[in-house]
């Protein structure tokens, strides 16, 4: 190549070349394909459910519920279910954490007209720490988005960032939230007949009413402890967060994020 010969290329400017909040609004609207996945996934449990379990009480248990056997608890659920259902639950909780964190840089970058480093949205379970995180992660903002991110904190009582503190600081720094299908149902002790296993020391159980959800296991817990469900709780985060961000998208002119989802069959 001679010293009148360059390679020349044209780079377009990228949308991350000025402030938006459009980055907040896409990572919601993946948010939303989660929970639609997760939905779908627990209807194609509850369509397959072929295997229902085996109710029994022994005979010198009494009327006591706690005391109720199961054989086979899990029925049609395979590992792969659990490790999908919680998989997506993570991811969601991965994008609406994401969303919230680019509205506030984006917030900071309009409001100062410069980039901030190290800002994100925080999430404050006590008041006393709000100080120091408010100083320390919005930089940059103008008083009117402090408060308004103020308003959606734990402290005070906003259940959407309570659950999102806990889900996702638990998914993030120790373990993956877990998200399990399970089988309830009804049972009355007092219609008690031959055990279907056939040992005279257990009565059998009439099953009623079976119902297929998804449950968010508590950390530390047994999986046959009665946990949240999972469609509810990341309904309600998705809800909150969205409502936070439209109020940055309508500022800027944006199109708002719609959040739609439908109850799911056994849920």
């Amino acid at each position: 190549m001679s010293d009148l010969e360059r390679w020349i290329e044209l780079v377009p400017t990228g949308q991350t070349a000025t402030p938006s909040f459009w980055w907040s609004g896409l990572r919601l609207v993946q948010s939303a394909e989660k929970l639609q996945k997760l939905q779908t996934l627990l209807a194609e449990l509850v369509a397959g459910w072929q295997t229902h379990p085996v109710a029994r009480i022994r005979r010198d248990a009494g009327l006591d519920f706690r005391a109720v056997e199961l054989e086979n608890p899990e029925g049609d659920i395979q590992p792969e279910h659990k490790r999908e259902a919680s998989l997506l639950a993570s991811e969601l909780l991965f994008h609406v954490r994401t969303a919230l964190d680019y509205a506030v840089y984006q917030a900071a970058w309009r409001n100062s007209g410069q980039r901030q480093q190290r800002t994100a949205f925080p999430l404050c379970l006590v008041e006393e720490a709000w100080p120091r995180r408010r100083r320390d992660d919005l930089k940059g903002l103008s008083q009117a988005h402090i408060e308004l991110i103020e308003k959606a904190q734990p402290f005070n009582g906003v259940g959407w960032t309570l659950s999102l503190a806990s889900l996702s600081n638990r998914d993030k720094h120790r373990t993956a939230v877990e998200v399990t299908p399970t089988y309830g149902f009804k049972v009355d002790l007092g219609k008690r007949w031959t055990d279907p296993l056939g040992d005279d020391a257990y009565y059998g159980l009439q099953i009623e009413n079976p119902k297929i959800r998804c449950l968010l296991i508590p950390e530390g817990e047994e999986p046959s402890e009665i946990g949240i469900p999972a469609v509810e709780a990341l309904a309600e985060i998705l809800d909150g967060a969205a409502r936070l961000v439209n109020i940055f998208l309508s500022e800027e002119g944006q199109p708002l994020v719609q959040i739609t989802y439908g109850p799911v069959t056994g849920s």
